[in-house]
């Protein structure tokens, strides 16, 4: 046989039967665990506040060049997603998205557990003016009456009140005045609701607040410069309508930012409109007297036709010296404009010279700059760096420009000076001429002014139309790609992933109370367990449990002689006698390491099955401290061992005969106070010799060897002691006790009987429903030796057997047993 194998607390073997074993034992705790998980998963599903998502996915598109392609301008518009989602993230236009929406007001429904929001859904409007800022958020119960009238209660200032006024007028209430209105069909469905309703009244800084924390943006493609915009709330219609509400109000954001420079160039048109129809008018007044609205005179009749093909030079000469008059003038209004305007947005100035432009140039470098800092001023706050570096720049561009108009401006002065110059080298012509021209020259230079305003005015006009086109035609270069819908599965909590992360959660629990079972299982249940734990041990056999719930220690073998348990004990019988085949006398020696392993129901039974074989046998009972041998025979205590050994009876007084021939037996008697003295005393070894020199088999019940040493001289002098392990119950650890009798004490022929083996036995592996009914739990409380295990047993008298104390719910879970 191989070597015997240290007891570990663990079970640190992997036994697939075993397994099983525990897993079917286990089974009505883990579908208990799993039901309980799954209600947990349906409450915690029913009465938790749902949570609704919805999405609105926007591109934003490249940038409408109309005004660009019709100013000749870089684009300056240029969109960054940053800045873009900054935008949207920005209070300002969050403010303007919800002043679309009924959010002013909330109204519930108050459930047993759960607060329902009717937004849209109320059968109610409120109308409010708040005078005490706490009625803000305060809730504020209504019910509607017979008479046309509601109550409403609510608390302010640690005050209750409650006013009944009627609907579709105003109240004047503390803190609030009040207008509650509904229409005739649903004040009627009012006067039914069984639920409370109540609302809150809103502040708009608290809306902004509380609905810009709902609110997440994300990037779904940065190269498609694609977004997505994310609310989340407790009612899945107002996530859809504040998703919708701020991508629209995004795109008409964009428009007005878009158009607001061709709104700036389209004032200016009207202004420059505005001056020259001025000057028109006056040109117009100064041509009268001239006759110039009547019919144009022929050349032929007109003299001064030849004198101004003749002086064509002289008039190309005169116009231009006028064209750069006016746009001197011009210029320096612009320059003007441009030191006290305060905003963010420059226009260039229409004019035609050469000399302007390279200030175009400059006024779009300072446009880009401008817009360059629109852009940061979403991404940064207004005294960060990156902004007042951008203005340093913008400064010094404004400088720039301011600097390059007066080199303009003097350039055009000079430019003039050098025309008139020019004009005046002209040759004199003749005095006749002179005198016609002296007449006439008012007239003609009157008359261009006034066809050169016309001609600007004419121009100016194109140039609004074009930008009044472009500002009609404007439309956002966003686009909504994937509108949001009401979207009524919550995204919390999620039933199918509750359900699924619940009955895990159990399941796992379910495997570990499995698993430490099967750790912690030290209990012997085969007789693999006891050879695997011991070296060289004779096992004598296996007694079947019985199937009914008998009295304790009740002889048995008699009531059904062809019953599997007597076959057992028959077998018993036949392997003592492969022990020692001597005729002599012998003693059989029964102990067990604790109470409720079978011991005297094994030496009651024993002694009978030993007795139908035409041997006379006596069972003594040893067990002095918790005496059951007299139990088991349904007899008195009176006297016993305990008075034999200390000399007020005599054996023969003492013996007393059972109901099965051959049969003898002596009780224990009364309970000693010194029972371990009176075993090891020489008046016991004069009584055993007596008796085995009348009695074929002597059968002692000693008390159990794990709790005190009384049975250590019995089991040292007996000719076949017998160790009792009862399977699922006796632990592991109890083997060493076998083991220690053996290599410690010497005990010559040391066999064990398992005790209560078979199918129910193997199903009742965690100490449930043995079915003996023996098995009360042991008095002793002395520290003999070294054979105690610790389980906490006291010396004491009781009339009556107690029951065997039950199991904490921890115990049970875990199938771990008392010692006891």
């Amino acid at each position: 046989m191989s070597a015997k194998k240290k007891i570990s607390i663990l079970n640190d073997d992997f036994d697939l039967s075993l397994v099983l074993k525990i897993s079917k034992k286990s089974f009505p705790i883990v579908a208990l665990i799993l039901t309980l998980f799954f209600t947990s998963a349906f409450i915690y599903i029913r009465y938790t506040q749902p949570i609704y998502q919805a999405h609105t996915v926007v591109k934003l598109g490249s940038n409408d060049n109309n005004v660009n392609k019709i100013l000749n301008f870089e684009n300056i518009y240029e969109m960054s997603i940053a800045g873009e989602i900054e935008l949207l993230r920005s209070k300002t236009l969050f403010k303007r998205a919800l002043k679309n929406l009924p959010l002013k007001v909330n109204y519930f429904s108050q459930g047993s557990f759960l607060n329902t929001e009717q937004y849209r859904t109320s059968f109610y409007d409120v109308y409010f003016q708040v005078k005490n800022e706490t009625m803000y958020f305060t809730p504020i119960s209504v019910k509607f009456l017979d008479d046309e009238k509601v109550k409403i209660n609510y608390n302010l200032d640690e005050t209750h009140y409650e006013f009944i006024f009627p609907i579709n007028s105003w109240a004047s209430l503390p803190g609030v005045e009040l207008k509650i209105t509904t229409t005739q069909f649903h004040y009627y469905q009012l006067l039914n609701v069984q639920d409370q309703l109540f609302f809150t009244l809103n502040s708009e800084e608290g809306i902004i607040n509380q609905h810009l924390s709902e609110l997440n943006i994300t990037v779904v493609n940065e190269q498609a410069k694609t977004i997505e915009i994310i609310f989340t709330s407790n009612n899945a219609l107002k996530c859809a309508d504040l998703a919708n509400s701020i991508a629209n109000e995004f795109l008409n954001y964009n428009v007005e930012k878009k158009s607001e420079s061709a709104n700036q160039m389209i004032n200016y048109i009207n202004n420059q409109l505005f001056s020259i129809n001025e000057k028109i008018t006056n040109l117009y007044e100064q041509l009268e007297p001239y006759g110039i609205l009547k019919e144009e005179r022929t050349a032929e009749a007109n003299p001064l036709f030849y004198q101004n093909m003749q002086n064509k030079n002289e008039d190309a000469l005169e116009n231009e010296i006028a064209l750069l008059d006016f746009e001197y003038g011009a210029l320096r209004d612009y320059k003007n404009k441009f030191l006290k305007q305060s905003n963010n947005y420059v226009y260039a100035p229409i004019l035609t010279s050469p000399i302007v432009t390279p200030l175009i140039q400059n006024i779009q470098q300072l446009q880009l700059l401008l817009s360059k800092r629109l852009e940061l001023q979403y991404q940064f706050k207004e005294n960060s760096g990156p902004i007042k570096e951008l203005d340093y720049r913008v400064e010094l561009e404004k400088k720039g420009l301011i600097e390059n108009i007066d080199i303009t401006l003097n350039k055009m002065q000079e430019e003039i000076s050098v025309l008139k110059l020019r004009q005046s080298k002209i040759p004199n012509l003749n005095i006749a001429l002179d005198t016609q021209k002296n007449k006439s020259s008012d007239f003609f230079q009157t008359k261009r002014l006034y066809e050169i305003s016309q001609d600007y005015y004419s121009r100016l006009l194109q140039k609004k139309s074009e930008y009044e086109m472009v500002v009609a035609g404007f439309v956002a270069n966003t686009d909504i790609l994937e509108a949001a819908y009401e979207n009524k599965v919550p995204i919390e909590p999620r039933t199918r992933i509750v359900y699924i992360s619940f009955m895990v959660a159990g399941l796992l629990i379910g495997l570990s109370i499995i698993v430490v079972r099967y750790l912690f299982h030290n209990i012997v249940s085969t007789l693999s367990d006891i050879l695997k734990y011991t070296e060289n041990l004779i096992i004598l056999g296996m007694i079947p449990e019985y199937k009914e719930s008998v009295p304790v220690s009740q002889l048995l073998v008699d009531k059904n002689p062809k019953s599997l348990m007597t076959e057992a004990f028959r077998s018993v019988r036949s392997n003592l006698q492969f022990l020692n085949s001597a005729e002599s006398s012998k003693v059989i020696a029964v102990t067990s390491t604790i109470s409720g392993e079978g011991k005297t129901f094994i030496a009651i039974n024993l002694g009978g099955i030993i007795a139908f074989s035409g041997k006379k046998v006596i069972i003594i009972d040893l067990d002095m401290r918790k005496p059951k041998t007299h139990i088991g025979f349904n007899t008195h205590n009176i006297i016993g061992m305990s008075t034999i050994l200390i000399g007020k009876s005599t054996i023969e007084e003492s013996i007393q005969k059972s109901t099965l021939e051959n049969l003898d037996f002596i009780t224990a008697g009364p309970i000693p106070p010194n029972p371990s003295e009176l075993v090891i005393s020489p008046k016991m070894d004069e009584v055993l010799e007596e008796l085995k020199s009348k009695y074929d088999i002597i059968v002692i019940d000693n008390p159990p060897i794990g709790i005190v040493t009384d049975a250590l001289p019995m089991i040292s002098k007996a000719d076949y002691p017998l160790y009792i392990l009862r399977a699922n119950v006796s632990k592991k650890i109890f083997l060493q006790n076998i083991n220690r009798l053996k290599d410690e004490n010497k005990v010559k022929n040391l066999s064990v009987i398992l005790n209560g083996a078979g199918d129910k036995a193997q199903k009742d592996s965690y100490g449930n429903g043995y079915g003996y009914g023996y098995g009360y739990g042991y008095g002793y409380g002395y520290g003999y030796g070294g054979y105690g295990y610790g389980y906490g047993y006291g010396y004491y008298e009781e009339k009556s057997p107690k029951p065997k104390k039950k199991r904490n719910i921890f115990q049970k879970i875990f199938g771990l047993n008392k010692g006891k």
